[in-house]
């Protein structure tokens, strides 16, 4: 058995400086069960370096691993991972390095938020501070109060938002408390009367469906496989929502919604990735698996996306998952003429606003009937519709604090 070594610095991602104190696991990668075949602390330069094979995990430990490695706090909290960087059959000295990001230094509590700087408009930042909830809702839960608290230190909801991001990114956690307070935070916002014209979006994360069915005692897998592939980006970036009239409602829903309501027809735009195999790898299974088009030249000037698909029908409603029961804007893809495919045929997501501005949308999928046609008439119930993540939508006002969370966004008036 030839040994090696695997040796690296975990780095500070503006200043290049070594961070010391976090713990690094290192992973031999397989298809269902990633095993840990050795493990360090950085030191005081950020360095560490592990001899294999290591006799202490000797029974794990198999010749050519493909190892990647995972970082962790002091606390032991998930930071970052290497696995879309895999690498394989490993049998001589390799060097890993890994670049932190601020944010997610922060997040793990590595380092304080800066105060805001005097050169922020107080004005905005009060704005994107303040929660648009309902009059009810007064924040006083034990769960309001620890996002409150939360939030405490951040420039916006946005950046505590991206937090709460960063914090499930690869996280196998399928009951994370975080998505209890995005629950909370969901249940507590407002209805938008209408949401038009064109919005950028990010995903927040997914979960593997919320009650107790065969994936869920193992984790969430649908968290870590999407967060693996896409290598925390998004292809996902926004929707424009379209104003219809009464002749072209009938048409796609053939009298399935009550007349006299503000109707909308959305798509959505995604954006190449980075040309990583496992991000274009990912852009391919989306583009083929949802039909996505080309989109026109003057949008992806304007907006920065490359692709359009996904057709949804928007429009306020009853929320259809029994935790949430209150007024929502509903986006269905769920209409037969929608033509949408599987697995988009079986969403209907559910927005509310969150801050002015600001929306928060859970996704909901169908588990049951799936291969039957989608009946507006039959009682959500029977469909068992579950969440299956979140995601963001903001308007124009957002796009610069935003562009500073979200750098792939790469919206192009900023």
């Amino acid at each position: 058995m030839k040994k090696f070594r695997l040796y690296g610095k975990i780095r500070n991602a503006e200043s290049g400086k070594g961070i010391p104190g976090l713990i690094i696991e290192v992973k031999d990668a397989d298809l269902f069960i990633d095993e840990v075949i050795g493990t360090a602390k950085t030191g005081r330069g950020g360095s560490f370096s592990i001899n294999f094979p290591p006799s202490q995990f000797l029974p794990a430990y198999r010749e050519k691993p493909d190892i990647y490695l995972s970082v962790k706090s002091p606390s032991g909290k998930l930071i970052a991972s290497t696995r879309n960087a895999l690498k394989p059959d490993v049998e001589r000295n390799t060097e890993i390095n890994v670049d932190i990001p601020r944010q997610i230094r922060i997040a793990a509590s590595l380092e304080k938020e800066k105060p805001l700087l005097s050169s922020n408009p107080a004005g905005k930042s009060k704005k994107m501070a303040a929660w648009t909830f309902l009059s009810d809702k007064t924040g006083q839960t034990s769960l309001m109060q620890q996002v409150q608290e939360d939030l405490c230190g951040k420039r916006s909801i946005l950046e505590l938002l991206k937090q709460y991001m960063d914090e499930l990114y690869l996280n196998p956690d399928n009951n994370a408390v975080q998505f209890d307070k995005l629950m909370e935070i969901f249940r507590s916002g407002v209805t938008p009367e209408a949401i038009e014209g064109h919005v950028y979006g990010v995903w927040m994360f997914f979960r593997t469906g919320d009650q107790e069915e065969p994936f869920s005692p193992i984790g969430n897998i649908l968290q870590v496989l999407l967060g693996t592939t896409l290598d925390a980006q998004c292809p996902w970036v926004g929707k424009t929502f379209t104003s219809l009239s009464s002749s072209q409602i009938d048409s796609i829903t053939e009298g399935g919604i009550t007349p006299g309501q503000r109707v909308f027809r959305a798509v959505n735009h995604f954006r190449k990735m980075d040309r990583q195999i496992p991000n274009n790898l990912a852009f391919q299974l989306f583009d083929v698996w949802n039909g996505l088009d080309d989109a026109p030249p003057d949008e992806q000037k304007k907006f920065g996306h490359h692709k359009n698909g996904g057709y949804i029908i928007a429009v306020k409603g009853p929320s259809i998952y029994p935790k949430t029961e209150r007024e929502v804007f509903i986006l269905n893809y769920r209409w037969k003429n929608l033509a949408n495919k599987p697995p988009l045929c079986w969403l209907i997501d559910e927005v509310v606003q969150i801050a002015e501005g600001l929306y928060l949308g859970q996704i909901l999928s169908a588990t049951r009937r799936l291969l039957r046609p989608y009946d507006p008439a039959r009682p959500p119930a029977d469909y068992e519709y579950q969440t299956f993540g979140y995601f963001l939508m903001f308007s124009e006002d957002w796009n610069t604090e935003a562009q500073r969370l979200f750098p792939f966004l790469d919206i192009p008036s900023i």
